[in-house]
């Protein structure tokens, strides 16, 4: 994404770069430009503090960073255990979302749950999927929040009566 030289290079590079990820489902090249226009808005040029929402978008494209680059999510012990974090942290936030009807956010925890366990041990399951989805979850929950606020308050605004069992 260095290379680029305009910001709109920027933003179609790093849709190409997600496209790694495509689960195979209609529409997902329009889902990866627009997650990237998203992150390229609320994470590269935020000019204070990121927006719950850009923080959600960060981390799901550290994660699937990784994933491209590596294989995995486990590079190696520090990184899996700074993953985890990350994979805890979109637990706190996606599956209690209520723009998500319960059948996602049932799959969204399952899906998170795949992610934790990689990070945890050596499982070679494959990630593509699972991340792609997560990228079309990650730009359905900040679509539904267009206005940027504090990760505490799309929490509060946001959330379900609980974790989907």
């Amino acid at each position: 994404m260095e290379n680029a030289n305009k910001p709109g290079d920027v933003v179609e590079q790093h849709a190409k770069l997600l496209m790694y990820h495509d689960p195979g489902e209609p529409g997902s090249a329009n889902v990866a430009l627009r997650f990237a226009q998203l992150y390229d808005d609320l994470v590269r040029r935020a000019s204070g503090p990121i927006s719950g929402q850009g923080q959600v978008l960060q981390v799901i494209a550290v994660l699937a960073d990784e994933d491209r680059l590596s294989g995995t999510v486990l590079g190696s012990h520090d990184r899996a255990r700074l993953h985890a974090d990350k994979v805890v942290f979109l637990k706190s936030v996606l599956p209690h979302a209520a723009v998500f009807d319960l059948p996602t956010r049932r799959r969204i925890h399952a899906d998170l749950d795949v992610l934790m366990r990689v990070t945890l041990s050596v499982l070679y399951d494959p990630l593509r999927a699972v991340l792609g989805r997560l990228i079309a979850d990650g730009l359905t929950f900040v679509d539904a929040h267009p206005s940027p606020v504090s990760l505490a308050e799309l929490r509060r605004d946001s959330s379900t009566s609980g974790p989907p069992s």
